[in-house]
């Protein structure tokens, strides 16, 4: 895969944190956060800098 556009599924390893820095929410590579880009079920903002990232972020 050379970029992410709509339409591609991709799964997603991440953390969230509260404003505190308390760490609120993180997976790990057994429970991927897998959406189809561009379906709007994920926050949007996430979804367009997904379709800038370059192939080194990305994990085949």
């Amino acid at each position: 895969m050379t970029s992410i556009k709509e339409g591609d599924k991709v799964q997603i390893l991440c953390e969230a944190k509260l404003e505190t820095g308390e760490l609120c929410y993180k997976n790990n590579t057994e429970n991927l956060i897998e959406i189809v880009v561009g379906e709007g079920k994920f926050f949007p903002l996430i979804e367009k800098v997904l379709q800038t990232l370059t192939p080194q972020f990305f994990r085949e």
